[in-house]
């Protein structure tokens, strides 16, 4: 991408204050906010390239593309006891930071062994995975230390999760109890759809935890991979991974030959001549993509168009029919193509006086165009390799997402537009809570009156029995329980309703308060 591109990407994400500089809009200042605010994560499970079948366990972060914050990258962790250091993927790293998969290469010139297309089976996709360490690096110089503060956490470092197949899945970690109660602590529910967090616990040694994995829930697994393999936006990722890596290395060769041989003097060109002949007899059989072959697959998967399976090349040549003389070329065919592709058909010598020196400087020109072309192959495949916020997860789950979405699209649509309409639907409601409210008080006020008057009536009752009978009032007192438990409900009877009217008169400030607050609201909405 261009430098000021990166430039204004980097200005929009502002300093590591965002307060440094007046913002515009409120907007504008939010979007500074959430630019600092941490990625939350996301466990999930995806299945490794193992012969076994195991599930590759995971963390994920989904960040927004510095250069078109509507676009989502999603990187991803690989939670592994086996290795001491956690692996991530650098392409998306790279893309949510305006660079495509070549120029992120060229421009930290990382060497070969810097990272890996695969991890022995263990990753569950190719991608360019790097140590964590590697990765806050790159991460800080390409200023997304902040929003992936949580996935690039050190201390979450020695975090890891097995998968033990019949008994399940081991930890050494755990959701926060913020976020998953530990009564409810399972895979489903760390793994649900919508299930966020900021960061992980760590667990005491040996105070390890197990999740089940249901068979249901594998074959799900299972079936996701290998939907997700048929889609073109995910075969079109693994090709410009697998090409960019062999581009880069073949590059990095020859451009370390060619700046050995500057400066050399006329003694040393017989060895030079020598280490330029042996170079290029290793790479004669090599493939420098974009072949032309590379060209027409690129271009295939980019149209990303649902069509029937092609008949063979001879087929189509014998077939005068345009639609299928144009049908898409099969991989097999691709494959059987290819093999016209290596370097040594490009670097026949000129002329017979040529130097394997010279040869070696026409194909370090060679290579140069390759990769202008290729980084501009990259750019136009970045839409296809950006997602919205709510695109990660499995496929199925992307569907539910946008069918809900879609309905959720459908249900604003019928709501009301009008600013006035709004304030007039808000006003009516209004209307109706104080109506209620009026309603109740009143029937309130009525009971508390009834209650008063019954109550009174009571024991001004129960004293004029008490006078006109009073001996028999004085020998039941010496008597015993029967009476006794007359006196007592009377008592009780007394103190409930003194307790009713001690306690009224709060309750009565608390519906006047709450009607006189509803009636302010009312008057400033006018």
């Amino acid at each position: 991408m261009k430098a000021a591109d990166m430039a204004q990407a980097l200005t929009r994400l502002g300093s590591s204050n965002p307060f440094s500089a007046p913002a515009s809009r409120p907007e504008e200042l939010w979007q500074r906010l959430e630019a600092r605010r941490p990625a939350s994560l996301r466990f999930s499970l995806h299945l490794s390239r193992r012969p076994n079948a195991s599930l590759c366990p995971c963390l994920e972060a989904t960040i927004p593309s510095l250069i078109e914050p509507s676009k989502f990258h999603t990187i991803t962790r690989i939670l592994d006891p086996e290795h001491s250091i956690p692996y991530l993927t650098l392409s998306p790293l790279l893309l949510a930071a305006g660079h495509t998969i070549i120029s992120g290469l060229l421009h930290f010139n990382l060497c070969s062994a810097s990272y890996d297309l695969s991890l022995a089976g263990l990753e569950p996709w190719d991608d360019l995975w790097v140590s964590l360490p590697l990765a806050r690096h790159l991460a800080a110089e390409l200023r997304l230390s902040e929003v992936l503060a949580g996935i690039l956490d050190v201390r979450t470092g020695p975090a890891w999760s097995c998968d033990e197949f019949d008994e399940g899945l081991s930890h050494n970690w755990r959701v926060p109890q913020e976020y998953v109660d530990s009564a409810a602590y399972s895979t489903d529910a760390i793994t649900k759809s919508g299930m966020r967090f900021a960061g992980l616990q760590i667990l005491p040694r040996g105070q390890q935890i197990k999740t089940l994995v249901s068979a249901e829930l594998r074959e799900t697994i299972r079936n996701n991979a290998a939907q997700r393999q048929r889609e073109s936006s995910f075969v079109l990722h693994q090709k410009l991974v697998r090409w960019s890596s062999q581009l880069y290395s073949i590059w990095r060769d020859v451009d370390a030959m060619l700046n050995m041989m500057d400066g050399e003097g006329g003694e040393e060109r017989g060895e030079m001549e020598g280490r330029a002949r042996v170079l290029l007899e290793d790479l004669g059989g090599e493939m420098v993509p974009p072949t032309w072959c590379d060209m027409l697959e690129w271009m295939q998967l980019l149209s990303s168009k649902e069509r029937e399976p092609s008949p063979s090349i001879f087929n189509r040549l014998k077939n005068v029919n345009a639609n299928c003389l144009l049908s898409d070329v099969s991989l097999e065919e691709l494959s059987e193509l290819r093999a016209m592709d290596a370097i040594r058909s490009e670097l026949m010598p000129l002329t017979a006086d040529e130097s394997s020196i010279d040869m070696l400087a026409r194909l370090g020109v060679i290579l140069q165009a390759k990769l202008t072309a290729f980084d501009r192959m990259n750019t136009l495949s970045l839409p296809l390799l950006s997602s919205s916020p709510d695109d990660s997860g499995p496929p199925e789950q992307r569907s539910l997402r946008n069918a809900e979405s879609s309905s959720k699209s459908h249900t604003r649509t019928a709501l009301p537009q009008s600013r006035a309409e709004c304030q007039e639907e808000e006003l009516a409601r209004l209307h109706t809570k104080i109506d209620t409210l009026a309603t109740k008080f009143d029937a309130f006020m009525h009971l508390h009156t009834a209650a008063k008057s019954d109550s009174t009536l009571f024991v001004k009752t129960s004293i004029d029995q008490r006078g006109k009978s009073g001996h028999s009032v004085r020998r039941k007192e010496t008597q015993s329980e029967p009476l006794g438990e007359t006196k007592l409900d009377l008592v009780n009877t007394t103190t409930v309703a003194l307790n009713k009217i001690q306690t009224t008169p709060s309750l009565i400030i608390a519906f006047l308060s709450a009607a006189l607050f509803l009636i302010m609201i009312k008057a400033n909405s006018q």
